[in-house]
């Protein structure tokens, strides 16, 4: 937290804020129209994505997409050694889609560790976040956003955000809130 000393008064923690250190890596930022360059193997995949992702209003092929690009990235990242992953997606639907895919991996030189982080699954099947990978096994955490400044995972070297997110907003034209997704 950059403002730890406000936090630190209004909370009454007497304690000096603990430093958990600088960046590990660099970070490169790839967004989906530049996928199919960089990862040929799944230009198709991606291209149709991309389109996908222009079409309004949305519908639920985007998601399932988003679901088979995020676990064919987690495997070509993972093409020669293991690397812990991170997928932000909106929603448990999105979570269930990407647990189920991974699941159904076969023929991979890795398997999958999927950890789920959402609201509605009891903490102790999620602390496994924190866990080291197992040897031969990738971890890929789940979250939605609400994970996205919360919490530092040791052992991630990938992120992989979908793009979308459910937000409740003010709407006048209903005159209550509303769900935007």
């Amino acid at each position: 937290t950059l403002q730890s000393e406000v936090y630190r008064r209004y909370f009454g923690c007497a304690s000096p804020p603990l430093f958990v250190g600088a960046k590990r890596f660099g970070i490169e930022t790839v967004y989906s129209d530049a996928l199919p360059k960089l990862v040929p193997q799944g230009e198709k995949l991606f291209r149709r994505l991309n389109r996908s992702l222009r079409t309004w209003p949305p519908n639920n092929a985007p998601s399932k997409l988003q679901a088979e690009a995020a676990i064919f990235l987690v495997r070509w990242l993972n093409r020669r050694q293991p690397n812990s992953c991170l997928i932000f997606v909106s929603g448990m639907a999105e979570i269930l889609d990407l647990v189920e895919g991974f699941d159904h991996i076969k023929g991979s030189r890795y398997a999958y560790n999927c950890v789920p982080v959402h609201s509605s699954i009891p903490f102790d099947q999620q602390v496994g976040i924190f866990d080291p990978p197992e040897p031969g096994t990738v971890n890929v955490v789940l979250a939605t956003n609400s994970a996205e400044s919360s919490i530092t995972l040791p052992y991630i070297n990938h992120v992989i955000c979908l793009g979308t997110q459910k937000q409740v907003v003010w709407s006048p034209e209903l005159g209550r809130n509303a769900r935007l997704c």
